[in-house]
C-alpha cells in the first residue's frame, strides 16, 4: 500500500488509519489538516477544559479509526460531534471535574490526589468497560457508538436494532458500567 498523500480526502485517510504501515501517517495528516480549527472550536465553547477535550477528542478519533475501516462520508463533521459531546460530557455529566480544573487553575498546580484518582478511575473504567465487551458485547457496541459521537438513530440503523432498543441497551450498559466502578472503588 502506497504511503497516504496530503490531498488524499478526509475519508480515505480515515479508512486508512487502521493499517499497520501507513496508519499513523494517515493520523497525523488529519490532525494536521483539523487540529487547528478544532482547538478553536473547543476553546470557543469549553474554555476550561478545552485541552483536555482536544486531547480526549483526538484519543477517541485514534481509538476508533485504528480499530478498523468504517464508514466517513463526513470526518469533519463526525470530528467536530465528537468533541461537542465531549465538552458537554465535561460540563455536565462531570461537575467535579470541573470543580478540579478550576481548583488546578487557582492554585497553578495539580493536586497529587486529584491525579491519581483520576488515573484510578481512568483504570477501572477500562476494566468494567472490557467485562462489559466481554459478557454483553451487544451492549458495549451500543456505548462505543454513543461515546464515538454518533447519532443514536444513524447507530441504530447501522446496529439493525430499533432506536428505543438501542436507547435501553445503553441505559443498560451505562448502569452496569457505572455499578462496576462503584463496587470497585469501594
Amino acid at each position: 500500500m502506497e504511503s497516504p498523500s496530503r490531498e488524499a480526502a478526509d475519508a480515505d485517510l480515515a479508512g486508512t488509519v487502521c493499517h499497520p504501515v501507513n496508519g499513523l501517517t494517515a493520523m497525523k495528516i488529519l490532525y494536521d489538516r483539523h487540529a487547528t480549527d478544532l482547538h478553536a472550536l473547543i476553546v470557543s465553547r469549553f474554555p476550561r477544559v478545552a485541552d483536555e477535550v482536544c486531547q480526549e477528542t483526538w484519543l477517541r478519533v485514534y481509538t476508533v479509526l485504528s480499530n478498523g475501516p468504517r464508514p466517513m462520508p463526513n470526518f469533519r463533521g463526525w470530528l467536530w460531534t465528537i468533541a461537542r459531546n465531549l465538552g458537554t460530557e465535561h460540563y455536565r455529566g462531570r461537575p467535579t471535574a470541573e470543580l478540579e480544573s478550576v481548583r488546578e487553575l487557582d492554585s497553578g498546580v495539580p493536586e497529587p490526589s486529584a491525579q491519581l484518582e483520576k488515573r484510578e478511575r481512568e483504570v477501572v473504567m477500562k476494566r468494567c468497560y472490557e467485562t462489559l465487551r466481554r459478557q454483553k458485547p451487544e451492549y458495549a457496541v451500543v456505548v462505543t457508538a454513543f461515546l464515538d459521537g454518533e447519532a443514536p438513530s444513524l447507530a441504530a440503523d447501522r446496529l439493525g436494532i430499533s432506536r428505543a432498543n438501542f436507547d435501553q441497551r445503553k441505559k443498560r450498559a451505562l448502569d452496569a458500567l457505572q455499578q462496576c466502578v462503584e463496587s470497585r472503588l469501594k
